[in-house]
């Protein structure tokens, strides 16, 4: 017999009017990131600073720094600087005014004599690349190693097409290293095409039909009805028809294409994130990119990665591998938008308007706002702390200052004078007393109050932090079971269920669209005899239907089923 007890939280996050139920989004845009808590409530920032020539700084004590959460300044608790490699020293003055040296501090951390403290891990992953794009990318990996590894360096190589293939496990071998990029950039993948001139060139040839059917249509309303004209309409209207058919079917293709790429871009990121969070210290990945568009089904798994990179204390430097292009990609999303008004304008004043809703142009626009390749790459960089390499046919030069960041850097903690562990996003501001000084650091976190081995999704934040402030009062019925089934292979085999009452639910309703909606999660930890969680396990529930059906649903029950082996 096994013992184990279930800590289980049903958390309802119905989205609020002004939220797009397409979306079902219950966090704000802005709670895009995490920090890495250490201890119950201890949070850690890295910090690199430089000049304005770009050289790192490395003589700054705790008086040249101010912290701030959400706009209250902190209290430094603890202050060190932080050298890796063969040629690092203790900083000067290690035992003043709260300032340790890199060795003073590690020991202090309890790794003196295990030395994991020290080693510095490094991901160097290849997304979608096209052949031009995979030969910079792999001169820039390249020269990213410069003069070779230090004993503290592990580095993994990694490629991401429509799954995740591991050139290289983390190695301090400088030659499987260099080996490994040598076979990220030459492999054959199928890269991120962007659509936008073919779907605005549809859309440039749906709008001109429409205005030549307009036109006939209004001739033949002046008296042209002979057979000729009304062949010529018959004509008109039909091309129209077909054109406005195939620009449907790019743009659509296109959608469905770049959500399957960009899912499989942003769980590729999150697998190799949480191998690295079990390294202490800053962990740095390199993404080597043609361009990250963030279509809006991906934006909740892409806010994962940003809260679970900082989470893990992992620092991402995005670099455009497509170089300098001849059409930047704001001019290329402004023509797509600039065709896509024109069209709608003409829709509004034609006879043939479909009458149908903006939304859809609305969602069209949103996405080619995002298509932006600079918006995706720079998000993922200045929210964990590196930087973007963009615009550039020679990436290589600006990104050997990361293997610099990885190596020289300043770590700060405080407790937090909010000690209510919410669960909502806090913003985070590090300010120099010095002038003249660039600082590149996390810009906030989640505030929950416990560390868990597998990622934090986004919809979990809310649930955890109540799971880990102790024990919720039930505000109604919920049964929760584990069982125990062993296999021969799966002597820890425990499913666990949860039954939620549908009518415990409160649903959205859409009079308009005589519809309804509801949007909530069941979050289950499972945890020992000393109360460490060992496992987590969610699901998130998107319910929706007529709402003549409203009253049936209600008297349902919703079903939580997964499965967990334990030790």
């Amino acid at each position: 017999m096994f013992r184990t007890s279930l800590s289980i939280l049903v958390l309802l996050a119905v989205a609020a009017a002004g939220l797009p139920s397409h979306a079902q989004t219950t966090q704000n845009k802005d709670q895009q990131e995490e920090v890495v808590r250490v201890g119950s409530n201890e949070v850690v920032l890295d910090v690199v600073v430089r000049d304005k020539k770009g050289r790192v700084v490395k003589d700054l004590s705790t008086s040249d720094f101010e912290v701030y959460e959400d706009g209250v300044r902190q209290n430094v608790t603890s202050f060190r600087l932080v050298t890796r490699g063969a040629g690092a020293a203790p900083s000067d003055g290690g035992a003043k005014a709260g300032t340790t040296s890199a060795a003073a501090s590690l020991n202090a951390t309890g790794g003196a004599g295990r030395g994991v403290e020290r080693v510095g891990a490094v991901a160097l992953v290849f997304d979608r690349l096209s052949p031009e794009s995979r030969v910079r990318a792999r001169q820039a990996a390249l020269a990213y190693l410069g003069g070779g590894l230090t004993p503290e360096d592990l580095v993994g190589v990694f490629g991401i097409d429509l799954s995740l293939r591991v050139y290289q496990p983390f190695t301090n071998n400088e030659q499987l290293v260099r080996r490994g990029i040598e076979g990220a950039g030459s492999q054959n993948s199928a890269p991120n095409v962007s659509r936008a001139q073919e779907i605005a060139g549809a859309a440039q040839n749906t709008s001109q039909l429409q205005s030549a059917a307009d036109q006939t249509q209004s001739g033949a309303g002046q008296g042209s009805s002979d057979a000729q004209s009304m062949g010529g309409t018959g004509a008109t209207m039909m091309d129209l028809a077909a054109a406005e058919m195939t620009q449907r079917s790019l743009e659509t293709f296109d959608m469905l294409e770049r959500n399957q790429q960009g899912y499989a871009t942003t769980n590729a990121l999150l697998a190799v994130i949480s191998s690295l969070a079990r390294l202490p210290g800053r962990k740095t990945l390199v993404l080597f990119s043609d361009g990250m568009a963030i279509p809006s089904d991906v934006q909740s798994t892409f806010r994962t990665i940003i809260s679970n990179a900082n989470r893990a204390n992992v620092s991402i430097y995005s670099v455009d591998a497509a170089g300098l292009r001849a059409l930047s990609a704001d001019q290329a999303a402004g023509r797509s938008l600039s065709t896509l008004g024109r069209q709608r304008l003409r829709q509004a004043g034609s006879l043939n308007d479909p009458g149908t809703p903006m939304m859809r142009d609305l969602e069209r626009n949103e996405d080619l706002m995002r298509s932006n390749p600079d918006s995706g790459l720079g998000q993922l960089a200045e929210q964990t702390g590196g930087f973007l390499v963009s615009n550039t046919n020679d990436p290589g030069v600006r990104l050997r200052a990361a293997g610099e960041d990885m190596h020289t850097y300043y770590t700060l903690s405080y407790v937090p004078k909010n000690q209510n562990y919410d669960g909502r996003f806090r913003q985070v501001s590090v300010k120099l007393a010095r002038p003249g000084l660039e600082v590149q650091t996390r810009k906030g976190y989640y505030a929950i109050n416990a560390d868990y081995a597998s990622p934090v999704l986004d919809y979990e934040a809310p649930a955890l932090a109540l799971l880990s402030g102790g024990h919720a009062q039930d505000s109604f019925l919920v049964r929760t079971a584990a069982f125990s089934f062993p296999e021969a292979a799966k002597p820890g085999l425990v499913p666990v269920v949860v039954e939620v009452p549908a009518g415990s639910v409160s649903f959205n309703v859409d009079a308009e669209k005589k519809t309804y909606h509801t949007d909530f999660s069941v979050v289950a930890l499972v945890k020992d005899e000393s109360q460490r969680v060992v496992r987590k396990l969610s699901n998130r529930y998107l319910l929706s239907g007529p709402l003549d059906r409203l009253d049936a649903a209600k008297r349902g029950a919703i079903l939580f089923y997964r499965e967990a082996e334990l030790p």
